[in-house]
């Protein structure tokens, strides 16, 4: 049978993805919102009724510790979501002050004051009245004249609840908190100029809310059955409109800038043409509120050819309630499929349709009674869909690559999809095909990129084959030495065990920029790099990626001739991915000998981990008992008086002629430091000084004046302490441990001793914790002490 290939060209059948019913009538922004109370109240709480988390100077409520019942109550009711300090450079010696004329004066102390942010300026008062009388609340009232947090703008539909995509808070019968977190985001930023192409029927660049913003192709269509007039303006003010400028709505990036490539009523070229035409204006993010359930070849090349410049696309699942696949959304590698959800975070279904869903969703964002711009004469309207669910992520993705330029288009989406809301967990816990993994929180994605999290780009090279395919046709475009065309291939898994610095809550995942493998595509490969994570642990993974062997073939389908692998041989494999977790909170510990004889020398290690490598070191060493004195009258000093010794190294080498303590304070790259617990020394033990020793050339002991029995050290001890004692002349010693009945534990010492300074080492770790009795008897010299072992 003669063998043919066919290729068949279908126009895509594209259609917009919203429904057909606008939720709510285009009104005109005729609302001045002018008032002189922010949505923000000033409160002064007692010391010690609320604490914020160790380190921040803001905090989500439920983040807060609060030791008033009645005023955790109050908050909540009041739906009050962020706390800041109203002062946070303020410190407690800012309360003293000095006069012109040189008198102390005591300032107000501003440490407990705070700016209670809520969602409008109806709760005002209302929290107000709630704190005021509560006995650990000084004072509570509006922020007049306060600088404006950027938590909540203040355009008129995101002040009135309409934007609750951006911040629910139970208004209209929605869920508190069933919105991508926008205010939260925002309290890290509000945006930059980061280029989204919004490949659409057009943009409305007059309208007051996008002014400035946009370039690209000029003019908004006039609208049909496909393309509803409006629908790229109403996807472009959801993403990037102007915030906090008094007029209309919020966008996600404030910032953002719009590039519109009119593709409306357009053939799959026009498409093609569209979304390159995006990427080469420079959009770093493509919004793609839109989709056919036709496969395309020539519309995949266009967003194969964005992926491999690093381009982030975003893509609508479509309407129609459905699994069956729509495209761009169903194209996989580089493709973020989004779902769409009402205001109490179930998956959006409307009256003649619904979200789609399937095998291929990614993510999910608000879709239902979503508020945008619409063109002309500066309107604004509620439409639904999954064309609405899509800017969100857009949006998102254009203030995480604001925030960290560095970030790849594989270190996006992966934020997005790590960081998203699990609602459905209760029902279909992680990844489901109704939700993929989630809602999408933009605070969750941008608190990924902030401390502790670190994102490290790594990249490693040569790999094993793991198996490989039987043959089969493969159909190669862009693919980097091989014509646009059908081959007889043979597969090639490659994997490469890598390791990595231990990091807690690690996320790995693999960067098709700068792999030079392929996916393992099984009808068509566009040639994009591709690096998949098969495994992984907190310091480890297992990479994938596929080469393949070419094999040329005529029309009939026969082989021809012998390509050789492609894009490269196996042992030749390059991966990129990346590694995102917490870092080991820094930790250090000591390592060395306990013991020496005079003057012997010792090495101890400071064993660092955890932090950000790249330490250094500070040895200190103290002697922790008074100093015996020296000729000359001088002594050395006593315990609590640190000195430092020895150089920015892991390692310390120091002798000395009597017992001594050792510390070490580790710095890391991110300047965090941490000290040691104390390591004690001990010097010559049962062989101490005697008489007039002598040490060196220039000192000697001088025999004790008195016998006496010295503390322990450390007291309280686990498992093991030191005691010292000195004897002013030779004698029978007995030094002896006995429990609180007075039962004898342990004889630590049983024989005749010179005069002179004695150290013992006494090991409890076979005691139960307790309170202990020492007793010293020499000649007729009795002496007792306590110490206390605690396990």
């Amino acid at each position: 049978m003669k063998f043919r290939l066919i290729n068949i060209h279908l126009k895509t059948s594209i259609f917009l993805l919203f429904t057909a019913i606008i939720w709510s009538s285009m009104l005109f922004n005729n609302i001045n919102g002018q008032n002189d109370a922010r949505s923000e109240v000033i409160v002064m709480f007692k010391p010690g009724a609320v604490t914020l988390p160790k380190g921040k100077k803001d905090a989500k409520i439920n983040e807060l510790q609060i030791s008033n019942a009645q005023i955790k109550t109050a908050l909540s009711q009041n739906n009050v979501k962020f706390i800041s300090k109203a002062f946070p450079k303020f410190t407690l010696s800012d309360t003293l002050g000095i006069t012109r004329t040189g008198e102390r004066v005591r300032l107000a102390d501003l440490s407990n004051i705070f700016i209670l942010e809520v969602s409008d300026t109806t709760i005002v008062r209302s929290l107000i009245n709630a704190l005021s009388n509560l006995k650990d609340v000084v004072y509570a009232e509006p922020n007049f004249h306060a600088y404006r947090g950027l938590g909540f703008p203040d355009d008129p539909h995101y002040q009135n609840g309409d934007q609750w995509g951006l911040n629910n808070y139970g208004q209209n019968g929605g869920t508190n908190d069933a919105d991508i977190d926008a205010p939260e985001a925002w309290q890290i930023t509000t945006g930059s100029n980061v280029k989204i192409g919004i490949i659409d029927d057009g943009v409305d660049a007059g309208h007051e809310d996008l002014s400035g913003k946009v370039s690209g192709d000029a003019g908004v269509y006039g609208g049909n059955q496909s393309w509803h007039f409006g629908h790229g303006t109403h996807v472009a003010g959801i993403a990037a409109a102007i915030g906090n400028n008094n007029k209309g709505i919020a966008g996600v990036n404030w910032a953002g800038k719009i590039n519109s490539q009119r593709i409306e009523n357009g053939s799959d070229v026009d498409f093609y043409n569209g979304i390159m035409a995006a990427v080469n204006a420079g959009a770093l993010v493509l919004n793609n509120s839109w989709g056919g359930y036709n496969y395309s070849t020539t519309i995949r090349m266009a967003f194969a050819n964005a992926y491999k410049l690093n381009v982030v696309s975003v893509a609508s699942m479509g309407n129609d309630n459905t699994s069956n696949i729509s495209y761009p959304a169903g194209y996989g590698q580089g493709i973020i499929a989004v779902g769409a959800t009402d205001k109490n975070d179930h998956r959006s279904i409307w009256t003649n349709g619904g979200s789609n869903y399937g095998n291929h969703i990614d993510v999910t964002a608000p879709g239902t009674s979503i508020w945008s711009s619409i063109p002309y004469i500066n309107k604004y309207a509620s439409w639904s869909g999954t064309s609405m669910a899509a800017p969100f992520v857009s949006g998102i993705a254009s203030l995480l690559k604001g925030y960290n330029s560095s970030l790849s288009n594989d270190d996006i989406e992966n934020i997005i999809k790590i960081s998203a809301d699990d609602v459905n967990s209760n029902s279909y816990p992680g990844w489901d095909q109704y939700l993929g993994y989630g809602r999408v929180n933009a605070r969750k994605a941008l608190d990924l990129l902030r401390s502790p999290y670190v994102l490290s780009h790594k990249s490693a090279d040569g790999g094993s084959v793991y198996s490989n395919s039987g043959g089969y046709y493969l159909n190669f475009y862009g693919a980097s030495g091989l014509q646009d065309g059908t081959y007889w291939v043979k597969r090639y898994d490659v994997r490469k065990s890598v390791s990595f610095n231990y990091t807690t809550e690690t996320h790995v995942w693999g960067r098709g920029v700068g792999t030079n493998g392929y996916s393992d595509e099984s009808l068509r490969n566009y040639g994009m790099g591709y690096c998949d994570v098969v495994s992984n642990n907190n310091s480890s993974a297992t990479l994938r990626t596929y080469v393949y062997e070419v094999w040329s073939i005529n029309e009939l389908g026969q082989i021809t001739g012998y390509k050789g692998f492609y894009p490269t041989t196996p042992s030749n494999v390059h991966f990129e991915y990346t590694v995102l977790g917490e870092n080991a909170p820094l930790s250090v510990y000591i390592s060395g000998p306990h013991f020496l004889d005079v003057h012997e020398n010792g090495t101890w290690t400071a064993n660092a981990s955890g932090g950000t490598p790249g330490y250094h070191y500070q040895w200190w060493y103290e002697y922790p008992d008074n100093r015996i004195s020296l000729p000359g009258g001088s002594k050395k000093p006593g315990h609590g008086y640190w000195l430092k010794t020895g150089s920015d190294s892991k390692y310390l080498t120091r002798q000395d002629d009597e017992d001594f303590d050792l510390k070490v304070d580790v710095t890391d790259a991110h300047n965090t430091k941490v000290t040691s617990s104390v390591f004690n020394v001990i010097v010559g033990g049962d062989n101490a000084a005697q008489g007039n020793m002598s040490v060196n050339s220039t000192q000697t002991y001088v025999l004790p004046t008195e016998t006496k029995l010295l503390s322990n050290y450390p007291n309280p001890f686990n498992p093991s302490t030191t005691i010292k004692y000195q004897l002013k002349e030779p004698g029978f010693v007995t030094l002896k441990v006995y429990d609180i009945l007075g039962k004898e534990v342990a004889a630590l010492v049983n024989e005749n001793k010179g005069a002179g300074y004695y150290s013992v080492h006494f090991d409890a770790s076979k005691l139960s914790s307790g309170l202990y009795i020492y007793r010293l008897r020499v000649n007729n010299f009795v002496e007792s002490k306590k110490m206390l072992l605690t396990k």
